[in-house]
């Protein structure tokens, strides 16, 4: 399971089958692919599959590896390992190489992992198991290097010989070193040796022991997954076990600037049976998920990871409620951030969590893939791995740009870039220093490169300038009792009344029966704020009356005198 593209082939043997699967929607929508007549001739092995892919970073596929594990646990057979891709001859997936004796055993843990090489285009390495009985006989951990501008395989080279396990995790690119980390688990004598191996453009170097988890009355049957949290900080491996034994998974906290781990932490399942775990994305929960045989009755669990030191033991709680199980191995958290889990290697139904890093009680949805997905029959028990902990292609790059981003017209403001080995800025300045001190007179967009070990990002910083608020009212500032004005606000973008009246629009109409002070204050910006003030006198309705003799005779006078008023006409 990629960031946009999946794989799945059928559980049931027969016929091979191939799907691509887009994530990047909580249902993924599956194309299957066209096969050629390199893969039709081959027969599928069912359930004793595994399968992984590689993308680009468009999320198309550049080819898929999957182990055709037709001696099960027998022991007794070599099994290959197919190389397809693309061929724009035949215009369909085609073998290009193989492998033999790359089986990934029985079940769906971790045995086949694509990780890309740095600094080297299209080329991946392929990490391994070299035998499909995984829980009897012993074989080796191993890798070769695929470079897909030839569509060529290297010799196999071998990181951990004679071991039965089948878990292996692959880190984020640790920026200071510029390499990654391969974990990986030894049983041996009940206890769980920790392997650790450095994967730099070189290779990968020979896996060392830097841990052994003291199990007392182990009867571990050699399965143990391996799942970094995609936080990076946290490491956690699973002892798939009879025994009576109080560590069934095992956490740790990972150093990833140097590979350490520590704090170590265990969990314990009375029923026994833990087969794979993830992480929730914030990396405080575990998803434990108990299966691997039709034997074994299937529960998916959700569980706090518990503090450096301390135990824990799964209660009935724990259980994700109302989904029905049989026979499981798939629990794939992908780059949507959704987590996937199958509820049958045969039924073809499939399960998400729409937020892992809650209680999962009332956030599973169930989806079917025969109508959903367009699959029409069983799938195989494991969906791809991706590189734990990388949930974008910009996971391991971090930066940042420091300073004030909105200023007066006429002042200046400092911009400062971290994280980076050296950088380039452009748009409203050219500098190559990592801090650069501007004056725009407008809005200005400024552009910074940053060269990282772990590759060039960019990114972009808007500095805001703002002019001084000049806040002016004008209106009628004298009425009548009974009558209204109307006040208007200009010089600022935004406005914010008070006194006779409360309102934020630039204009107001105000009939007030008394003398009033309105004030109107500007919005705040980098260069302060303004205000201005208007007293509206409001006068009293006059009473007018004339007084005077208005009955004469001809050619007589009289005074007419006229009061209650301030001015005649």
């Amino acid at each position: 399971m990629t960031n946009s593209s999946g794989s799945l082939n059928p559980s049931l043997p027969g016929t091979l089958k191939f799907y691509e699967g887009d994530f990047t929607t909580a249902v993924p929508v599956f194309t299957q692919r066209v096969l050629g007549t390199s893969i039709s001739s081959i027969s599928s092995a069912g359930i004793n599959e595994t399968l992984n892919s590689a993308v680009d970073s468009a999320g198309n596929v550049l080819f898929y590896v999957f182990a055709n594990c037709t001696s099960a646990f027998s022991g007794t057979t070599s099994d290959i390992t197919y190389f397809v891709a693309y061929d724009s001859i035949t215009g369909k997936d085609e073998v290009f190489a193989t492998l033999p004796s790359a089986g990934a055993g029985a079940s769906s843990a971790k045995n086949l992992n694509v990780v890309k090489k740095d600094g080297a285009y299209n080329q991946y390495y392929v990490i391994y198991k070299t035998s499909c009985t995984n829980q009897y006989v012993t074989d080796d951990l191993r890798f070769v290097t695929v470079n897909m501008n030839t569509k060529t395989v290297s010799s196999p080279t071998t990181l951990l010989s004679s071991f039965i396990n089948e878990g292996m995790a692959v880190s984020v690119r640790n920026c200071a070193l510029g390499n990654r980390w391969l974990f990986s688990i030894k049983y041996l004598a009940g206890n769980l040796q920790i392997h650790r191996s450095s994967i730099s453009p070189l290779g990968i170097s020979p896996a060392a022991l830097i841990y052994t988890i003291s199990i007392p009355g182990n009867s571990s049957l050699g399965q143990g997954d391996i799942e970094i949290s995609p936080t990076s900080d946290r490491i956690a491996f699973v002892n798939f076990t009879t025994g009576s034994v109080t560590k069934d998974i095992i956490v740790f906290d990972l150093d990833l600037a140097t590979g350490a781990i520590s704090g170590e932490r265990w969990i314990n399942n009375p029923a026994n049976y833990l087969l794979e775990v993830e992480f929730s994305p914030d990396g405080q929960r575990l998803y434990g998920l108990r299966g691997g045989t039709s034997s074994i009755t299937p529960e998916l669990y959700n569980i706090l990871v518990p503090p450096a030191g301390a135990t824990y033991s799964i209660v009935l709680s724990d259980k994700v409620p109302s989904v029905s199980f049989s026979f499981v191995h798939t629990l794939e958290i992908a780059f949507n951030g959704y987590l996937y889990f199958e509820t049958g290697a045969y039924n073809s139904n499939m399960n998400y969590i729409t937020n892992p890093n809650a209680d999962a009680a009332s956030n599973v949805v169930g989806i079917t893939p025969s109508s959903t997905f367009g699959l029409g029959n069983a799938i195989t028990t494991a969906l791809p791995e991706q590189i734990d902990g990388e949930y974008g292609f910009s996971a391991a790059v971090s930066y940042n740009i420091a300073g004030i981003t909105n200023i007066c017209v006429g002042q200046s403001t400092t911009l400062t870039a971290s994280g980076g080995t050296s950088y380039v800025w452009s748009g409203g300045t050219t500098s190559a220093s990592a801090s650069i001190t501007v004056n725009p007179l407008t809005t200005t967009n400024y552009y910074l490169t940053a060269i990282t070990t772990c590759g060039t990002v960019q990114d972009t910083v808007t500095v805001n300038v703002d002019v001084p608020v000049n806040v002016l009212i004008v209106g009628n500032d004298s009425i009548c009792n009974g009558q209204s004005t109307n006040l208007s606000g200009s010089g600022s973008p935004g406005y914010s009344w008070s006194g006779g009246s409360i309102s934020s629009f630039p204009s107001i109409i105000v009939s007030p029966s008394v003398t009033t002070t309105y004030y109107l204050s500007g919005i705040s910006n980098a260069c302060g704020s303004d205000t201005d003030t208007i007293v509206v006198f409001v006068e009293s309705i006059p009473n007018v009356s004339i007084s005077g003799v208005t009955t004469i005779c001809i050619g007589q006078s009289t005074t007419l005198t006229a009061s209650g008023g301030t001015s005649y006409v």
